[in-house]
C-alpha cells in the first residue's frame, strides 16, 4: 500500500503554478539522474542521502509525491511548500500551511474549517467505475 501527498499552491482559491526554480532548486539535488536542463520531468524519482525516497509526478502547478519516506524527503517536501508557499495536502488529512496568510489563498472548501480535509479528484477512469 503506498500513501501520497499533493503540493499544490493557491491564489483567490485556485491552484496557481509554484516557481519552477524553487522546484529544481530543492528536489534537484536528490532526483535520482539528475534534472533535465530545463522544465520539469513528469515523473521522477527521489533518493535522499539517509536512504529515504519518492516517486514524484505533476508540474508547477501541483506535485504528487507517492511512497514517499520520513527524514530527508519529508524536509524537502517541506522546505519546498515554504520557499514556493504552497500547501501540503496529505491524503484525506488536514491541510498543511507553512503560514497562516497562506489560508485565505485556500478553496473555500479547505479555509471553511481549521482542520480541513482535501481529496483529489477522481480519474475519469475511477469515476466510471464508481
Amino acid at each position: 500500500m503506498s500513501y501520497s501527498l499533493y503540493l499544490c499552491r493557491f491564489a483567490d482559491g485556485q491552484p496557481t503554478p509554484m516557481d519552477e526554480t524553487a522546484i529544481r532548486d530543492v528536489l534537484g539535488p536528490v532526483t535520482v539522474g539528475g534534472m533535465p536542463p530545463t522544465g520539469l520531468p513528469d515523473s521522477w524519482d527521489l533518493e535522499a542521502e539517509d536512504g529515504g525516497g519518492s516517486e514524484v509526478y505533476g508540474d508547477a502547478l501541483g506535485l504528487t509525491f507517492n511512497r514517499f519516506s520520513p527524514g530527508q524527503i519529508l524536509d524537502r517536501v517541506a522546505e519546498l511548500a515554504r520557499r514556493t508557499g504552497a500547501a501540503v495536502l496529505p491524503l484525506e488529512c488536514p491541510v498543511i500551511l507553512t503560514s497562516q496568510a497562506d489560508r485565505r489563498h485556500l478553496p473555500k472548501t479547505l479555509r471553511a474549517r481549521k482542520r480541513s480535509c482535501w481529496r483529489p479528484p477522481l480519474s475519469p477512469a475511477a469515476r466510471s467505475s464508481s
